[in-house]
């Protein structure tokens, strides 16, 4: 059954979701919660951070206590508007045909395909970016450092400027993400971790590339190290507080769309409630 709340509801945001559930239900006199409802008020939960500050601080959210005041929350579900034909499947594999390595160098191989519709059977070519598998490492130190985000500034080539990110880097062969993640994080600020929390990972471009991008909280970092860079690489490490990074973000100062990416998941993530928690109660 679809639960439709017609009135305010105060909603306190606890460690886990029953809770929440819970002061919803006897909100809703107790109705039974759908899975779409459920998954929904996750990720409203979750992703509360992105309020401005003086709309957090009108709708009385505390990081520490936060309550979220929710009105007219109706469950929509995902409705189809128009589509091409009328037995239209987009999950039919198109059929190959001729195939050829039109450039090849250490960051990707760049492919042309020949390709048939498996509904209209019109053909065309594709190109595709084969790629390895990508990480980034979202790493902060210690409580007793400052509860602090390392970041790394580097100059890069396709924008022809700096560009302040996380730690990242590409999987060597057979390498699994987790270990390039650490690899990574150690090599680029000299800094590692025993606390890490896999945040999932996302498609960087579906439309010509074959990879996956994949990321990492880093928590509890200390310093292991000194940099270990490629011969062409050339970096500065920061260390910013969460609230600065945020300002950057929301400011447009961050350029990398697979850092806003790891970002969009560390908020939406479960970690994320401890370690804000965290976070709000550093001394100044």
């Amino acid at each position: 059954m679809d639960v439709n709340v017609d009135f305010f509801v105060s909603l306190q945001i606890a460690q886990n979701l029953n809770s929440c559930q819970e002061l919803l239900a006897k909100a809703t006199s107790g109705k039974a919660l759908s899975t779409v409802l459920k998954n929904r008020l996750r990720s409203v939960f979750q992703i509360c951070w992105l309020l401005p500050e003086d709309i957090r601080k009108n709708f009385h959210l505390e990081i520490a206590d936060t309550i979220l005041i929710w009105k007219h929350y109706t469950n929509h579900p995902m409705r189809l508007v128009a589509q091409v034909y009328p037995d239209f499947d987009p999950d039919l594999r198109w059929r190959d045909g001729d195939s050829k390595v039109v450039a090849k160098n250490r960051i990707f191989s760049l492919l042309e395909i020949q390709r048939e519709s498996p509904h209209s059977n019109a053909k065309g070519a594709f190109y595709r970016l084969a790629c390895p598998e990508w990480v980034h490492a979202i790493p902060f130190t210690t409580p007793e450092a400052g509860l602090e985000l390392l970041v790394v500034e580097q100059y890069r080539h396709g924008i022809d400027r700096a560009s302040l990110e996380v730690p990242g880097g590409v999987c060597d062969q057979g390498e699994n993400p987790l270990d390039a993640a650490k690899r990574e994080l150690l090599e680029e600020t000299g800094y590692a971790s025993d606390n890490w929390v896999s945040l999932g990972s996302c498609a960087p471009n579906p439309a010509i590339q074959n990879n996956r991008c994949h990321f990492f909280l880093a928590l509890d970092c200390v310093p292991k190290q000194d940099l270990v860079l490629d011969p062409t690489e050339e970096i500065r490490v920061w260390a910013i507080s969460h609230s600065e990074w945020r300002d950057k973000l929301e400011a447009g100062e961050i350029h990398h769309s697979l850092v806003i990416a790891a970002f969009a998941r560390l908020y939406m993530s479960r970690a994320w409630t401890s370690l804000e928690r965290q976070i709000a109660n550093m001394p100044n």
